[in-house]
């Protein structure tokens, strides 16, 4: 009786190791034409808060493939000491659905987390934080630049302002 007793714990236990050795294992690289298509440098020239900025994106995959960083950079056409920088962290399930995160110069009260959808070649994301709501779409145009058409509204105490607007961005 004690021999089968041990047997058992035995197998249990060596099931339960197998078990967590699988489990273990990071999933295998994500694969999605979307993302597939954003990787590498883009530049376009955007208008924030009624500035024009010269913007350099860059995205590219890391931890595994299993997220898109972007990097985002911009300086202000007309007035150079305006800068601004980002960065976002993408990511998508197996069922197709995507977390957004957003960080920038504005720090942590303004870091934004999102969703987003696909639907062929386009990526649409939703994102908020306390101040800003973000709606922003990414597809593709004929001639291969990549577009990006965003609305959002801030609402800070005494500061409320709706924005919205298209970036249209050159691979290099």
């Amino acid at each position: 009786m004690k021999r089968l007793t041990l047997s058992f714990f035995f197998v249990l236990f060596s099931v339960g190791c197998i078990s967590a050795q699988d489990m273990s294992k990071p999933p295998a690289p994500v694969h999605n034409e979307v993302f597939d298509a954003m990787i590498g440098t883009w530049t376009g020239e955007s208008e924030m808060m009624g500035m024009k900025m010269a913007e350099t994106l860059n995205f590219s995959w890391d931890l595994n493939h299993q997220y898109v960083i972007m990097t985002l950079s911009g300086v202000g056409t007309d007035d150079p000491s305006m800068t601004y920088t980002g960065m976002a962290i993408m990511g998508v399930n197996p069922a197709g659905g995507s977390k957004t995160w957003w960080f920038d110069d504005w720090g942590m009260d303004r870091t934004m987390q999102g969703t987003g959808t696909f639907s062929g070649m386009t990526y649409r994301m939703f994102g908020e934080n306390d101040a800003y709501t973000d709606d922003r779409t990414i597809s593709w145009n004929e001639n291969g630049q990549m577009v990006m058409t965003w609305k959002g509204d801030v609402h800070v105490p005494g500061f409320e302002m709706s924005m919205n607007g298209v970036t249209v961005y050159t691979k290099r």
